[in-house]
């Protein structure tokens, strides 16, 4: 009966001791509410894929919790490899429903990896200052050229969506489909020209998300990157973003919002899933995908960590794939709200 009634056990909301007013050793007040909170029942750990990936107790988030109370009492001391252990988490929030205590786990680490490294100045993964470094030239993680940022745009579409044109719509396509996967950011474009969704790219203005300078702790780079990228789709008289990349679309929907409203930044501007987009041209009869001549084949589709649990977008990717004609679509064992990373 467990996996029925643990998400209404989920739903309730727990008041446990008293919440420190001041940081304790430096760990931040909630925090360490949330550390001395934790009922260590264990719901977490083989949920968390730094312990299934492991096998050590010390990634799950009921061992990180322990530390930090160990921490907090004076019998523990930070060191690299406490600080690599709150880093490697992947943000993927299964923990967090699995929480018998309704703690905001990967919400917890995230604070600290801000206090760790950007305040602390404490040292993050080398790739992650190999990442911040390519940022800080040229505008993305994969230390490519700013210059090539929009070499993977069909050249068919630069009239009409092009870098420079003005549009409600920006595609956003993020560093991994303009740098690496071209044929992700190729796919999503010509699918929305298809379905007829006016749009435009930023082209060589677009840097990247920041998603992995915010998961490495560097957030004034974030922060500064994060500017630059709402300055463009403003520039580019844009009001929504459209995304492929789950890690794009969690920053626009979800984070930038948050962050826009700390900096006092006004920001007015509403994220998307291609997906979501597509599916309502299906429904309103705007557009529907062409018969084909393909054998029928079997697929599924998988809910990635962030377009699933962070952003809530679950049926448009399934919509998409059941209006193809020739495709019959199945569910993983683990989907929606409990796929795995």
């Amino acid at each position: 009966m467990e996996p029925l009634l643990r998400p209404f056990g989920n739903r309730v909301i727990t008041n446990i001791g008293e919440w420190p007013k001041d940081p304790v050793r430096d760990i931040p007040a909630d925090v360490a509410w949330y550390a001395y909170s934790c009922s260590q029942c264990g719901y977490c750990v083989e949920e968390c894929d730094q312990f299934y990936g492991r096998g050590w107790e010390s990634q799950s988030p009921r061992g990180k919790w322990y530390w930090l109370r160990e921490y907090m009492e004076g019998r523990e001391e930070w060191d690299q490899f406490m600080v690599d252990t709150i880093l490697v988490c992947t943000t993927c929030e299964l923990c967090n429903l699995r929480c018998s205590a309704a703690l905001p786990i990967e919400q917890s680490w995230m604070k600290l990896r801000g206090r760790l490294v950007n305040d602390e100045k404490r040292m993050t993964f080398p790739p992650f200052e190999m990442m911040a470094e390519a940022l800080r030239k040229e505008g993305d993680i994969w230390a490519g050229y700013r210059k090539d940022r929009a070499s993977w745009f069909p050249r068919d579409l630069e009239d009409k969506h092009g870098p420079g044109r003005k549009a409600k719509k920006a595609y956003f396509a993020g560093c991994t489909a303009s740098y690496v996967e071209h044929d992700i950011a190729m796919a999503s474009v010509r699918l929305l020209d298809a379905a007829g969704v006016e749009f435009t790219i930023l082209g060589e203005k677009e840097n990247c998300c920041g998603t992995p300078m915010l998961v490495a702790g560097k957030w004034d780079l974030f922060a500064e990157t994060m500017k630059k990228n709402i300055q463009a789709v403003k520039e580019a008289g844009a009001d929504t973003v459209i995304t492929s990349c789950p890690a794009c679309d969690m920053m626009w929907r979800k984070v930038y919002p948050e962050w826009s409203k700390k900096l006092g930044i006004e920001y007015g501007i509403e994220a998307r899933h291609y997906s979501e987009v597509v599916a309502d041209k299906i429904e309103s009869r705007e557009f529907s995908f062409p018969q084909n001549d393909l054998e029928p084949c079997t697929v599924c589709w998988h809910d990635s960590c962030h377009i699933g649990r962070v952003s809530g977008v679950y049926e448009p990717p399934r919509q998409l794939l059941r209006a193809i004609p020739n495709v019959n679509l199945v569910e993983m064992s683990h989907n929606r709200k409990e796929a795995h990373c």
